[in-house]
């Protein structure tokens, strides 16, 4: 666990994303909306447009992840799922 110390206020979206690109994540997990503050659930879309990366919505499963993309299941209504071929890195949201 890694805490981005923050000014109160401050706009998270630029430390996270400095953050992530210099760690080199290859998979990075959010939740949907936050339980307090404005929870808007923006902060996923923004961050996966911000870093350039895909971002699965609702991930279920990561089935695999091999040369340099990851075979995941995506959650959809009434309990179905999707499979998809995801190109490295990705962000997802997960409930």
């Amino acid at each position: 666990l890694h805490v981005l110390e923050q000014p109160v206020g401050a706009d998270a979206l630029p430390a996270l994303t400095d953050y992530l690109r210099d760690a080199g994540a290859q998979v990075v997990l959010t939740g949907s909306q936050a339980e307090t503050g404005e929870g808007s659930g923006m902060l996923p879309f923004l961050l996966a447009e911000s870093l350039g990366w895909p971002l699965v919505v609702g991930l279920a499963q990561v089935e695999s992840i091999d040369g340099g993309s990851a075979l995941v299941l995506q959650a959809l209504p009434r309990g179905q799922r999707r499979r998809l071929k995801v190109r490295l890195p990705f962000l997802a949201t997960v409930d």
